[in-house]
Protein backbone atom coordinates (compact mmCIF):
# COMPACT_ATOMS: atom_id res chain seq x y z
CA UNK A 1 0.00 0.00 0.00
CA UNK A 2 1.28 3.55 -0.42
CA UNK A 3 -0.09 7.07 0.60
CA UNK A 4 -1.44 9.51 -1.72
CA UNK A 5 0.45 12.71 -2.13
CA UNK A 6 -1.04 15.22 -0.29
CA UNK A 7 -1.26 17.48 -3.03
CA UNK A 8 -3.84 15.37 -5.00
CA UNK A 9 -5.76 14.90 -2.16
CA UNK A 10 -8.44 17.00 -3.39
CA UNK A 11 -8.26 15.81 -6.78
CA UNK A 12 -8.09 12.22 -5.84
CA UNK A 13 -11.62 12.67 -3.44
CA UNK A 14 -13.32 14.25 -6.24
CA UNK A 15 -12.55 11.13 -8.36
CA UNK A 16 -13.94 9.28 -5.96
CA UNK A 17 -16.89 11.53 -5.25
CA UNK A 18 -17.38 11.49 -8.88
CA UNK A 19 -17.95 7.51 -9.62
CA UNK A 20 -15.92 7.85 -12.49
CA UNK A 21 -14.61 4.35 -11.72
CA UNK A 22 -15.30 0.72 -10.37
CA UNK A 23 -13.60 0.59 -7.22
CA UNK A 24 -10.41 -1.59 -8.23
CA UNK A 25 -10.04 0.39 -11.30
CA UNK A 26 -10.29 3.61 -9.11
CA UNK A 27 -6.94 2.16 -7.19
CA UNK A 28 -5.10 1.17 -10.54
CA UNK A 29 -6.05 4.70 -11.72
CA UNK A 30 -4.47 6.52 -8.86
CA UNK A 31 -1.60 4.28 -8.42
CA UNK A 32 -0.62 5.34 -12.13
CA UNK A 33 -1.43 8.64 -11.81
CA UNK A 34 1.49 8.90 -8.92
CA UNK A 35 3.82 6.87 -11.48
CA UNK A 36 3.31 9.09 -14.46
CA UNK A 37 3.61 12.17 -11.76
CA UNK A 38 7.47 10.93 -10.82
CA UNK A 39 8.24 9.31 -14.07
CA UNK A 40 10.70 10.87 -15.92
CA UNK A 41 10.80 11.24 -20.06
CA UNK A 42 8.23 9.32 -21.88
CA UNK A 43 4.98 8.99 -19.59
CA UNK A 44 4.18 5.97 -20.64
CA UNK A 45 2.15 3.38 -18.60
CA UNK A 46 5.49 0.93 -18.59
CA UNK A 47 7.73 3.82 -17.47
CA UNK A 48 4.76 4.38 -14.64
CA UNK A 49 4.56 1.02 -13.70
CA UNK A 50 8.76 1.15 -12.96
CA UNK A 51 8.31 4.14 -10.94
CA UNK A 52 6.02 2.34 -8.66
CA UNK A 53 6.90 -1.21 -8.80
CA UNK A 54 7.94 -1.47 -4.99
CA UNK A 55 3.93 -0.58 -4.35
CA UNK A 56 2.23 -1.87 -7.66
CA UNK A 57 -0.66 -4.77 -6.16
CA UNK A 58 -1.41 -7.36 -8.73
CA UNK A 59 -0.05 -8.26 -12.39
CA UNK A 60 0.99 -5.29 -14.91
CA UNK A 61 -1.70 -5.94 -17.30
CA UNK A 62 -4.66 -5.07 -15.26
CA UNK A 63 -2.95 -1.32 -15.04
CA UNK A 64 -2.94 -1.28 -19.10
CA UNK A 65 -6.42 -2.12 -19.02
CA UNK A 66 -7.25 0.66 -16.99
CA UNK A 67 -6.90 2.30 -20.86
CA UNK A 68 -8.01 -0.46 -22.88
CA UNK A 69 -10.85 -2.08 -21.69
CA UNK A 70 -11.86 -0.31 -18.10
CA UNK A 71 -15.49 1.51 -18.97
CA UNK A 72 -15.58 4.81 -17.46
CA UNK A 73 -17.10 8.20 -18.94
CA UNK A 74 -14.27 10.34 -19.98
CA UNK A 75 -16.22 13.92 -19.72
CA UNK A 76 -17.32 12.97 -16.29
CA UNK A 77 -13.51 12.40 -15.93
CA UNK A 78 -12.41 15.55 -17.48
CA UNK A 79 -15.61 18.08 -15.69
CA UNK A 80 -14.08 17.11 -12.14
CA UNK A 81 -10.13 18.00 -13.70
CA UNK A 82 -11.07 20.95 -14.85
CA UNK A 83 -13.40 21.97 -11.96
CA UNK A 84 -9.88 21.37 -9.72
CA UNK A 85 -8.21 23.68 -12.51
CA UNK A 86 -10.46 26.37 -12.46
CA UNK A 87 -10.74 26.66 -8.69
CA UNK A 88 -7.46 27.96 -8.64
CA UNK A 89 -8.91 31.55 -10.03
CA UNK A 90 -10.38 33.87 -8.39
CA UNK A 91 -14.40 33.55 -8.56
CA UNK A 92 -15.42 36.07 -10.65
CA UNK A 93 -12.35 36.53 -12.43
CA UNK A 94 -12.12 35.19 -16.62
CA UNK A 95 -11.86 32.04 -18.01
CA UNK A 96 -8.36 32.11 -19.87
CA UNK A 97 -8.02 29.45 -22.45
CA UNK A 98 -5.66 28.59 -25.02
CA UNK A 99 -5.77 26.10 -27.43
CA UNK A 100 -2.77 24.46 -29.99
CA UNK A 101 -2.30 21.36 -31.78
CA UNK A 102 -0.14 19.01 -31.70
CA UNK A 103 1.38 15.47 -33.62
CA UNK A 104 1.96 12.25 -32.13
CA UNK A 105 4.27 10.13 -34.36
CA UNK A 106 2.92 6.61 -34.66
CA UNK A 107 4.80 4.71 -37.18
CA UNK A 108 2.82 1.45 -36.84
CA UNK A 109 1.31 0.29 -40.08
CA UNK A 110 -1.94 -0.90 -38.04
CA UNK A 111 -2.64 2.21 -36.29
CA UNK A 112 -6.11 2.97 -35.76
CA UNK A 113 -6.93 6.52 -37.21
CA UNK A 114 -3.42 7.36 -38.55
CA UNK A 115 -2.76 10.19 -40.85
CA UNK A 116 -0.47 12.09 -42.54
CA UNK A 117 0.25 15.87 -40.54
CA UNK A 118 2.25 18.89 -41.12
CA UNK A 119 4.85 19.18 -38.00
CA UNK A 120 4.62 22.59 -37.18
CA UNK A 121 8.14 22.30 -34.89
CA UNK A 122 10.08 21.13 -38.28
CA UNK A 123 8.25 22.89 -40.80
CA UNK A 124 9.82 26.29 -41.93
CA UNK A 125 8.52 29.21 -44.49
CA UNK A 126 10.21 27.31 -47.53
CA UNK A 127 9.32 23.48 -46.67
CA UNK A 128 6.51 21.20 -44.77
CA UNK A 129 7.59 18.73 -42.79
CA UNK A 130 5.41 15.86 -42.54
CA UNK A 131 4.79 13.51 -40.00
CA UNK A 132 2.31 10.19 -39.70
CA UNK A 133 0.43 9.76 -36.19
CA UNK A 134 -2.19 11.67 -34.67
CA UNK A 135 -3.28 14.90 -34.70
CA UNK A 136 -4.46 16.53 -31.25
CA UNK A 137 -6.14 19.47 -30.15
CA UNK A 138 -4.99 20.42 -26.35
CA UNK A 139 -6.89 23.31 -24.56
CA UNK A 140 -5.65 24.44 -21.70
CA UNK A 141 -6.29 27.71 -18.67
CA UNK A 142 -3.64 30.24 -17.81
CA UNK A 143 -3.35 30.04 -14.46
CA UNK A 144 -1.16 32.80 -12.50
CA UNK A 145 0.25 30.87 -9.28
CA UNK A 146 1.56 32.60 -6.86
CA UNK A 147 5.42 33.09 -6.52
CA UNK A 148 5.59 32.95 -10.39
CA UNK A 149 5.69 35.87 -12.87
CA UNK A 150 4.23 34.43 -15.57
CA UNK A 151 0.93 32.61 -16.58
CA UNK A 152 1.09 28.52 -16.55
CA UNK A 153 -1.37 26.96 -19.41
CA UNK A 154 -2.66 23.73 -17.27
CA UNK A 155 -4.19 21.28 -19.59
CA UNK A 156 -7.68 20.40 -19.58
CA UNK A 157 -9.22 19.03 -22.26
CA UNK A 158 -8.03 17.35 -25.88
CA UNK A 159 -9.23 15.80 -29.11
CA UNK A 160 -8.45 13.90 -31.39
CA UNK A 161 -8.32 15.99 -35.13
CA UNK A 162 -10.01 13.24 -37.53
CA UNK A 163 -9.14 14.16 -41.62
CA UNK A 164 -12.58 13.63 -43.80
CA UNK A 165 -10.35 10.70 -45.54
CA UNK A 166 -9.62 9.06 -42.59
CA UNK A 167 -12.84 9.12 -40.95
CA UNK A 168 -14.51 7.37 -43.73
CA UNK A 169 -12.15 4.78 -43.39
CA UNK A 170 -12.21 4.19 -39.27
CA UNK A 171 -16.12 4.90 -39.34
CA UNK A 172 -16.01 8.34 -37.52
CA UNK A 173 -17.42 11.77 -38.29
CA UNK A 174 -14.27 14.46 -39.18
CA UNK A 175 -13.59 17.08 -37.12
CA UNK A 176 -10.78 19.94 -37.54
CA UNK A 177 -9.41 21.88 -35.04
CA UNK A 178 -11.62 24.66 -35.27
CA UNK A 179 -14.85 22.00 -34.67
CA UNK A 180 -13.00 20.26 -31.45
CA UNK A 181 -12.17 23.95 -29.88
CA UNK A 182 -16.11 24.97 -30.27
CA UNK A 183 -16.82 21.57 -29.28
CA UNK A 184 -14.69 22.15 -25.54
CA UNK A 185 -15.77 26.15 -25.50
CA UNK A 186 -19.49 24.94 -25.82
CA UNK A 187 -18.43 21.99 -22.75
CA UNK A 188 -16.87 24.66 -20.43
CA UNK A 189 -19.90 26.93 -20.88
CA UNK A 190 -22.37 24.59 -19.52
CA UNK A 191 -19.79 23.34 -17.13
CA UNK A 192 -19.62 27.06 -16.09
CA UNK A 193 -23.11 28.74 -16.72
CA UNK A 194 -21.64 32.16 -14.68
CA UNK A 195 -17.90 32.49 -16.13
CA UNK A 196 -16.55 34.52 -19.19
CA UNK A 197 -14.27 33.13 -21.54
CA UNK A 198 -11.25 34.21 -23.67
CA UNK A 199 -10.45 31.69 -26.03
CA UNK A 200 -6.67 32.34 -27.90
CA UNK A 201 -5.79 30.33 -30.93
CA UNK A 202 -3.67 29.89 -34.25
CA UNK A 203 -5.42 30.12 -37.40
CA UNK A 204 -6.43 26.50 -37.23
CA UNK A 205 -8.71 27.34 -33.96
CA UNK A 206 -9.57 30.17 -34.58
CA UNK A 207 -11.42 30.41 -37.68
CA UNK A 208 -14.45 32.13 -39.41
CA UNK A 209 -16.60 29.30 -37.41
CA UNK A 210 -15.12 29.86 -33.90
CA UNK A 211 -15.67 33.74 -34.60
CA UNK A 212 -19.70 33.20 -35.80
CA UNK A 213 -19.43 30.97 -32.58
CA UNK A 214 -18.12 33.58 -30.59
CA UNK A 215 -20.39 36.06 -32.33
CA UNK A 216 -23.45 33.70 -31.49
CA UNK A 217 -22.56 34.19 -27.48
CA UNK A 218 -20.93 37.33 -27.33
CA UNK A 219 -22.14 37.97 -23.70
CA UNK A 220 -19.74 35.14 -22.30
CA UNK A 221 -17.10 34.27 -24.95
CA UNK A 222 -14.05 36.78 -26.63
CA UNK A 223 -11.88 34.80 -28.94
CA UNK A 224 -7.92 36.16 -30.30
CA UNK A 225 -6.55 34.84 -33.44
CA UNK A 226 -4.51 36.36 -36.52
CA UNK A 227 -6.37 38.56 -38.62
CA UNK A 228 -6.26 37.73 -42.60
CA UNK A 229 -4.39 39.71 -45.05
CA UNK A 230 -7.66 41.47 -46.18
CA UNK A 231 -9.06 41.97 -42.82
CA UNK A 232 -10.64 45.40 -42.50
CA UNK A 233 -10.25 47.25 -39.31
CA UNK A 234 -12.78 49.67 -37.99
CA UNK A 235 -12.43 50.41 -34.86
CA UNK A 236 -8.89 52.23 -33.31
CA UNK A 237 -7.35 49.53 -30.65
CA UNK A 238 -8.74 49.85 -26.73
CA UNK A 239 -4.87 49.21 -25.52
CA UNK A 240 -2.88 50.25 -28.22
CA UNK A 241 0.24 48.88 -26.89
CA UNK A 242 -1.49 45.24 -26.50
CA UNK A 243 -2.53 45.66 -30.16
CA UNK A 244 -6.34 44.50 -30.17
CA UNK A 245 -8.13 45.57 -32.99
CA UNK A 246 -12.28 45.29 -33.62
CA UNK A 247 -12.58 44.51 -37.08
CA UNK A 248 -14.15 42.78 -39.66
CA UNK A 249 -12.89 40.16 -42.81
CA UNK A 250 -14.13 40.86 -46.19
CA UNK A 251 -15.36 37.47 -48.08
CA UNK A 252 -13.88 36.67 -51.18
Amino acid sequence: MFSNPPAAESLIAAIEEAGVFSRPTFSRFIALMTGLIVSMGRRTVSHALVAIERIREGHWSNYHRVYSSAKYSLWTLAAVLVRQVVALLPADAVIELVADDTVDGKNGDHVWAKSAHRDPTRSTRTSTAIRYGHKWLAMCVLVRLEGWDRPWALPILSGLCIPPKISAQVGRRAKTASQLARQMLARLMRWFPDRKFILTGDYQVVTHQTVGFAQRHADRVTVIGRLRGDAGLYAPPKNPKAGIFHGRLHQR
